[in-house]
C-alpha cells in the first residue's frame, strides 16, 4: 500500500550493543556461552508503525518482505546475511536494548537480520517443485 513513511531500518554495528544482544538471546533461549548473532558485525531491525491492531499482519509481512530482500541483495553481494527471530524477540522484551536503538515514537520491531563477510559459497541447487503442497480451487 505504499505506507513507506510508517517503516524505519536501524542499523547497528556497535560492537557493544550486539554484543549485550547475543547475551540477552541466549539467555532467553536458555543457551548461555552460545552466539545467536552469530557474531555478525551489522544487525538491522526493521520496526513499524503498529497504531491499529486491524494492521499488525500487514506491518508484520511489510517488514518481513523488505528484510527478505535485504538477504537476498546481502547474497548477491557475496556477504552472508540471516535472519535472527531469537534476536527480534530478545531486544524487543529487553527495554534497555529497546531504548538504545531509539526508535520513533509510536514503532515496533518486527524483523532483525545479520549481515556480514562469510566464507560460505553459494551453490545452485534443485528444490523439488512438491516440496510444498498446493491445491487449485478453479
Amino acid at each position: 500500500m505504499g505506507l513507506y513513511d510508517q517503516i524505519h531500518l536501524t542499523v547497528v554495528n556497535n560492537r557493544d550493543f550486539i554484543a549485550d544482544a547475543d547475551v540477552a538471546t541466549a539467555a532467553m533461549m536458555h543457551r548461555e556461552g552460545t552466539h545467536p548473532t552469530y557474531n555478525v558485525p551489522i544487525l538491522i531491525f526493521v520496526s513499524a508503525k503498529n497504531q491499529d491492531p486491524m494492521f499488525t499482519g500487514m506491518m508484520m509481512s511489510s517488514a518481513a518482505m523488505i528484510a527478505h530482500n535485504m538477504v537476498l541483495e546481502a547474497t548477491e553481494l557475496g556477504l552472508g546475511a540471516c535472519y535472527l527471530w531469537g534476536v527480534l524477540t530478545a531486544v524487543s522484551n529487553n527495554p534497555d536494548l529497546l531504548a538504545k536503538l531509539n526508535l520513533p515514537e509510536g514503532y515496533d520491531l518486527f524483523a532483525a537480520i545479520g549481515v556480514g563477510p562469510t566464507s560460505e559459497t553459494y551453490e545452485a541447487r534443485e528444490i523439488p517443485a512438491d516440496r510444498i503442497s498446493v491445491n487449485v480451487i478453479d
